[in-house]
């Protein structure tokens, strides 16, 4: 089997959850094509979402040397450095992911929690409701935007950012048709995100 056919193959079973064997099928991709940065990114996604996040920072780090003009990599690694703590590393992911996609709500996202988490209050509820002008299904930014209104003593907004999030709840409570899922079309992660060069 080709390295292309390999990692469809692990992208499907990333799809149906089942990271582990994503791994093994991207790793047998790369065996095959050690610069095939579609399996390596796909296998990067797949440690981050088995917690093994220093291995996925190795991928994610690789892909983004090869592709520095892509931002998916960086709102990837981005996603890793917050879950190991790296504020700073993933704020600087995350801007260089945005500068080359400004549209990227993802990325504006994980900037505005980030930014919320630092104590920027003002500048994370810019970047909160910037994704709620583009998306207004995008339901984490409802919370981050409505603790930023309530730290601010806006009890009254916050409350409101609350009333649609129990709307799409029941809109996402639809099962994975892998054409929604994070890694279809595998360089959209997780889901709104510009593609990745094939």
């Amino acid at each position: 089997m080709d390295a292309e056919s390999l990692c469809r193959e692990a992208q499907g079973r990333s799809c149906a959850g089942r990271h582990a064997e994503a791994v093994q099928g991207y790793s047998a991709a790369l065996a095959i094509n050690p610069g095939h940065a579609k399996a390596r990114f796909g296998r990067g996604l797949a440690l981050h979402r088995l917690g093994e996040l220093a291995e996925a920072l190795l991928d994610l780090d690789e892909v983004v040397r090869v592709y520095p003009d892509v931002a998916a990599p960086f709102y990837g690694r981005a996603s890793v450095h917050h879950d190991l703590g790296q504020t700073a590393q993933a704020l600087a992911d995350c801007e260089e992911a945005l500068r080359l996609s400004p549209e990227y709500l993802d990325a504006r996202y994980l900037r505005g929690a980030l930014l919320k988490k630092a104590g920027q209050l003002e500048q994370a509820l810019k970047d909160f409701a910037s994704v709620l002008e583009r998306d207004a299904t995008y339901h984490e930014a409802y919370f981050g935007r409505a603790s930023c209104l309530y730290s601010f003593g806006e009890w009254a907004r916050a409350i409101a950012d609350f009333r649609p999030i129990s709307a799409l709840y029941r809109v996402m409570s639809t099962p994975c048709s892998c054409a929604g899922c994070p890694t279809n079309g595998w360089a959209n992660y997780p889901g709104r995100s510009p593609s990745f060069p094939r």
